[in-house]
């Protein structure tokens, strides 16, 4: 698989249709590649919403061109409201290309899970809002204590179909308000948003995006995980092998705790009422106050 992103980007460039890097039999929608200051072209991305079709040909290609498509609502920039000398003044910035660069390779995800648990469990117990049946040691598998990875699980045919299956379901229904699809040149669904240069907050996992990466290959191999969609604070993972079993689900969901804590402390009411939530669902979605 190619693994040259600047050099796959600049090829795009010179030909939109995208039959130059292996994306053939129809052509890429009009779009355009995106370059950031010092940086060179990060991503191409399209000018209107793509079709479930759209995204589904660039992932069955991707295996050839090296580029994965992501769903990115809006295109990659936010409006922010600055106070000047002169009054208020509207500024339009990017929120993706601002992340240095990052390296996985060393990470290892079962350790950043795990110390990332230590505080947060800490934090959780001693919070008087939660009752005792309904923190996430009322439920967890080891109580108190970081219980492990969750093992492995098997899945029927190819963790891209899921993926194509949860795009068109996050399309249809609207989750996005601008929908984009983007091609970040990458040698996984988790490096393209090492890739991308995503900017993330208040991220549990030691060590921001590069973390994130590290634990969401893990669930790649383990789950059949696949990246498909992205907002400035959200995450949106497709599932293959789904957990079937309540005690499996929350196995799974000791991880999603220490790797979004919102999701769990915000979201839900209770640790139970989140895994409840999670069973037999083959979409995960990722927030970040």
């Amino acid at each position: 698989m190619p693994t040259d992103r600047n050099a796959l980007l600049r090829q795009l460039a010179r030909d939109p249709s995208g039959a130059s890097n292996g994306l053939t039999r129809r052509a890429l929608p009009p779009g355009h590649v995106v370059e950031v200051p010092d940086v060179g072209p990060l991503f191409w991305i399209s000018e209107a919403a793509p079709t479930p079709e759209d995204v589904a040909w660039a992932r069955a290609g991707y295996e050839v061109s090296g580029m994965w498509p992501l769903l990115v609502d809006g295109d990659g920039t936010r409006t922010v409201v600055k106070r000047t000398a002169h009054g208020p003044q509207e500024l339009t910035l990017p929120w993706l290309g601002m992340e240095p660069a990052t390296d996985v390779a060393e990470l290892d995800p079962e350790r950043l899970l795990a110390d990332g648990w230590l505080p947060l469990i800490a934090e959780n117990e001693a919070n008087d809002y939660f009752e005792p049946h309904e923190r996430v040691s009322g439920l967890a598998p080891a109580g108190t204590d970081w219980p492990g990875l969750a093992p492995a699980a098997t899945w029927e045919g190819h963790a891209d179909q899921y993926a194509n299956g949860m795009t068109e379901f996050l399309l249809v229904n609207g989750w996005l308000e601008e929908p984009r699809m983007v091609l970040v040149p990458a040698v996984s669904s988790s490096d393209a948003l090492i890739a991308i240069r995503w900017p993330l907050a208040g991220l549990a996992v030691p060590g921001d995006a590069a973390g994130l990466a590290a634990v969401l290959g893990s669930w790649e191999r383990r789950f059949g995980a696949r990246a498909i969609a992205l907002r400035r604070d959200t995450l949106f993972v497709s599932v293959a092998a789904a957990p079937t079993t309540r005690l499996q689900t929350a196995h799974i969901a000791c991880e999603h705790f220490v790797f979004a804590p919102d999701n769990v402390l915000q979201n839900s009411d209770s640790f139970p009422e989140y895994v409840d939530a999670l069973v037999n669902v083959n979409l995960w979605g990722f927030w970040w106050d």
